[in-house]
């Protein structure tokens, strides 16, 4: 992999020019930039995932999946020089087995805490939501549900709502519900539990066969807006929507499939050592987004997606299989004979015990939805086509080899973070796999505009989570952007302006 780290960058509204590797762009009259400014090196692989930053001290809380504990960092700023430096740790053993996810407000850290059984290393126990104050001093812990993978607070922090994933242990012999918790601050902590066991399910949500709706939806992670919060079922390809006021699971909305043979979908999916994007006929891509966000726009709320993909595999069981391996119709076997390396989904497409049709994880986009789940955007193969101009070499890399990950999920968009800045809304798209960050304007929800393309190359490896600093809670007056790179342990600090 190459060794330049990019500390600066211009972020501009216009279309890029010049050759690969070049981060140079087209200035125009509006323009931000952007700097790394700070940045936390625990130089341990999963020492920071999930980020999150108190205003008042300037504080950001990283969880640290390797020590099962959070880590507590101090964000100094003055005379124009910035640092980031842990101060101080919780150890979470004595809460559980496994530290998740993070999110405070006004005051309060609540940490999403998993537990798994002492026999079995892959069974899922309920977990816990443990709550701490400003002093990090133990608040309250109070029992989720099994796998508790993701945390936030409603607006006015009365509520912590919590995505419990509830993945099956390593056999599937055992498989909990899956399920939202909502924890009422107010009620001394009361917890309710919401399930899937009496919701109506949609055709096109992706369900394992031969199996309870209420056992195989996975909640994996949560936004909110207004009275709702709205929660991606990942490996179901769909989103619930919940009402924070009843507390009650209104409705699941499937996301749908995306249809790879049109040209504007063209993708890579043979990992040869070469750029190779096409359209395939009879492909389509499950959205299954991980990280989602949203935001307001002209008091209608849009939901934006990091459609990253994810199969199943638990012991012997796995629904992924490379084309090569498939039991193909007479009229795909033609078009896949040379090119057959995608994983798609073994339980869907088959017609007589033949594939007549092929579903693969993950869309290759960000797309964004209205508040009822519809469509009204998707980066079609934008990324793809962005990493082949800025990253030729390194297109589709897994461990700094070229096409690697062509077929499986490609540049894999996995973290995501919404701003606003001078009146316009940006988004921050993590590319897990590509060790990078892409900046949209999503000002219009309808036509998202290309901004920027950023990889700090070996310094931060694999974007997790992001936090986004508005200007005027930032130390430095200035928006900021807060990222976990799991694989390379650090947590960096950029600024815009």
């Amino acid at each position: 992999m190459k060794n330049t780290l990019l500390t600066s960058l211009v972020l501009s509204l216009s279309v890029f020019t010049g050759c690969a590797n070049s981060y140079n762009s087209q200035k125009t009259h509006e323009q931000v930039s952007i700097k790394k400014i700070a940045s936390y090196e625990s130089k341990i692989k999963g020492a920071s995932e999930i980020v999150a930053y108190d205003i008042k001290q300037q504080r950001v809380f990283v969880t640290n999946g390797k020590k099962n504990r959070v880590d507590v960092l101090k964000l100094t700023f003055s005379n124009n020089k910035s640092s980031l430096n842990k101060i101080a740790s919780l150890d979470l053993n004595p809460y559980g087995t496994g530290v998740n996810s993070l999110t405070y407000k006004n005051g309060l850290l609540a940490v999403a805490v998993e537990k798994t059984s002492s026999f079995d290393s892959s069974k899922q126990l309920r977990g816990s939501v443990v709550i701490f104050n400003a002093s990090l001093q133990h608040q309250k812990t109070v029992k989720a549900g099994y796998l508790p993978d993701m945390v936030t607070f409603n607006k006015d922090a009365s509520l912590i709502i919590v995505a419990n994933e509830a993945e099956p242990n390593n056999d599937y012999s055992y498989d909990p519900k899956g399920s939202i918790g909502i924890i009422d601050i107010n009620n001394n902590y009361e917890y309710t539990d919401l399930n899937f066991f009496n919701i109506d399910i949609p055709k096109d949500v992706v369900l394992r066969k031969n199996t309870q709706a209420g056992l195989d939806l996975e909640p994996e992670y949560i936004t909110i807006s207004k009275n709702k919060a709205y929660v991606s079922l990942q490996e179901n390809n769909a989103l619930a929507i919940v009402n924070l006021d009843s507390k009650t699971i209104e409705k699941i909305v499937p996301f749908g499939f995306k249809d790879h043979s049109l040209e504007e979908n063209a993708l890579d999916i043979e990992e040869e050592g070469k750029i190779l994007i096409k359209a395939y006929k009879n492909l389509y891509g499950m959205y299954q987004p991980d990280s989602i966000a949203s935001y307001i726009v002209n008091n209608k709320t849009y939901i934006v997606s990091a459609n990253e993909g994810d199969g199943r595999e638990y012991g012997k069981y796995t629904n992924e299989t490379k084309i090569s391996k498939l039991n193909l119709s007479d009229d795909l076997k033609s078009i896949y004979k040379n090119e057959n390396d995608l994983k798609i989904n073994n339980e869907m497409g088959l017609e007589n015990n033949t594939y007549t049709k092929l579903y693969t994880f993950g869309a290759r986009s960000f797309s964004i939805w209205d508040e009822k789940g519809s469509l009204v955007y998707d980066s079609k193969n934008e990324l793809a086509r962005l990493t082949q101009k800025f990253e030729k070499d390194l297109f589709n890399q897994s461990k700094g080899k070229m096409d690697q990950r062509s077929g499986n999920k490609g540049v894999e968009p996995e973290a995501l973070a919404l701003g606003e800045i001078n009146n316009r809304y940006y988004a921050f798209i993590g590319l897990e796999r590509q060790n990078a960050i892409v900046v949209y304007d999503i000002t219009n929800p309808r036509n998202a505009k290309f901004i920027q393309y950023l990889n700090t190359k070996n310094a931060d490896l694999a974007p997790e989570g992001m936090t986004f600093v508005a200007a005027k809670n930032s130390p430095s007056k200035n928006a900021l952007l807060i990222v976990g790179f799991e694989n390379s342990g650090s947590t960096s600090v950029f600024e815009i302006k």
